[in-house]
């Protein structure tokens, strides 16, 4: 029985050990999110929220690994950002690169999706892994976003050749009367912007970088497109 209540005793250090090993921080209000659940919603195109990956432990070496639980809308694009790149996440499970945070730094853990301006749920779960990749921790995100009537008017448009190099044409009812066409890139920052008319609808992105990028057009009242992806090769 004595070796029972050891063994007993020593699991259940290990374990207090192994769970306290990270952080998953909020910006905001420092609270450790490490194995709950965050919701975010709203009815922008880019929805994310800003999370500090912090090494509490005795290791340096992390994976993160996520998976797309369930989503109500298929034009939604996922991400998870660190301090460097976005990375796209697929519906099934997937692992990323070898991570080496020193013991008491943080890096960025920023989840985010990019709703194209369409309504509906997802829910994603984010895993810390071991050096090992066995799992230590996680974090679940419930995205919920809502169509604006009175924020976005979804007017429509296509934007060709796509993949590009250097030009790229629009046409579509977001041209009627022309306006402001905008690329952001990955992390939502917007990267360029050019006037375009129904007479003049092509812009030149030969001085973007090769990549992902999300494009919008605001016409003359202000109003907001729906968000095209293009890719600049």
């Amino acid at each position: 029985m004595k070796i029972l209540y050891t063994i007993i005793a020593l699991f259940t250090c290990a374990s207090l050990s192994f769970g306290q090993a990270i952080e998953i921080v909020a910006q905001e209000d420092n609270i450790d999110y490490a194995g709950d659940t965050v919701y975010v919603s709203g009815y922008d195109n880019i929805m994310t929220k800003t999370l500090y990956f912090k090494n509490v432990g005795t290791t340096n070496t992390f994976f993160w690994s996520r998976k797309v639980v369930n989503s109500t809308n298929q034009g939604f694009t996922f991400q998870l950002c660190d301090d460097f790149i976005c990375y796209p996440i697929p519906n099934d499970s997937w692992i990323g690169p070898e991570k080496t945070i020193e013991n008491g730094d943080s890096v960025l853990f920023k989840p985010q999706i990019t709703t194209g301006g369409g309504a509906g749920t997802a829910t994603v779960r984010y895993f810390v892994l071991d050096a090992n990749q066995d799992k230590i921790d996680s974090l679940t995100v419930m995205f919920s976003s809502t169509a604006s009537t009175e924020k976005e008017k979804s007017l429509s448009f296509s934007v060709y050749p796509n993949p590009t190099q250097d030009l790229v044409s629009f046409e579509g009812e977001a041209l009627k009367n022309g306006g402001t066409v905008v690329f952001m890139d990955a992390l939502g920052k917007e990267v360029k912007r050019a006037s375009i008319s129904s007479s003049n609808h092509q812009v030149n992105v030969s001085a973007l970088k090769r990549g992902v990028y999300f494009v919008n057009i605001i016409d003359q009242s202000g109003s907001k497109s729906t968000v095209q992806r293009l890719i600049k090769q």
